[in-house]
């Protein structure tokens, strides 16, 4: 089995000339990352938002007209999914007040959304009371070191803590992985376990697990 190496940038639009500019711009330039499109015709945008499969996951990042982000709020669990909104400037404070992590102003270009959807992908930061964890997509650094990390394990590693205290299923993870729902949760709990003894090793002794098993129905990340 081939993991779904690239992460997936969601685009929520009413625009389809726009959805399809950003598809091309990304597969035309071999970008490490793949766009989804998802289409709305209604004006809170409830046709496309409410479609959001909550089992696979909303992707790694979602992209939306700013009008639609309180629909996005009221329809779906996007806890720990960073959300980038788009539209006039003038809608830019009220955008990071209902929990944007990042605004394009119209009009914008393709590279621009790379750009700034890069940074909330690819590096992950985690405070405890003892240090800082910092998962990249190659390797994990913590106080006492640095390990390296394979895809899977880090795009476990980033799911669990962009959800961190909450339970991320088996099969979400999975289809995180390899695009499809799962046939084996085995493999995924082999990748959990190689990730549990790397924590281990970048992270002051003493600290326990910071992936906890929840018997029949994941893992959460403390």
């Amino acid at each position: 089995m081939r993991p779904a190496d690239d992460p997936v940038i969601l685009l929520i639009t009413d625009d389809r000339a726009l959805g399809e500019k950003v598809r091309f711009h990304f597969e035309h330039n071999e970008l490490p990352a793949r766009v989804e499109v998802m289409y709305g015709d209604t004006e809170d945008g409830q046709d496309a938002v409410g479609t959001i499969d909550l089992h696979r996951g909303p992707g790694d990042i979602l992209v939306l007209p700013v009008g639609w982000m309180y629909r996005l709020f009221e329809s779906v669990d996007v806890e720990g999914t960073p959300v980038i909104a788009y539209g006039s400037p003038s809608f830019i404070s009220e955008a990071f007040v209902l929990g944007c992590c990042d605004y394009l102003r119209e009009p914008w270009e393709p590279d621009e959304l790379w750009i700034r959807a890069s940074r909330q992908i690819f590096e992950v930061k985690i405070g405890y009371p003892w240090g800082t964890l910092n998962v990249m997509r190659d390797r994990i650094m913590g106080p006492d070191g640095e390990k390296p990390l394979s895809y899977p394990e880090y795009r476990i590693m980033a799911m669990l803590a962009r959800r961190r205290g909450a339970v991320v299923t088996r099969q979400a993870l999975y289809y995180a992985l390899w695009g499809r729902d799962a046939t084996d949760s085995r493999v995924v709990d082999m990748h959990v376990s190689h990730l549990r003894r790397k924590l281990q090793a970048v992270i002051p002794s003493g600290n326990g697990e910071l992936i906890e098993t929840i018997h029949g129905r994941g893992y959460c990340l403390f």
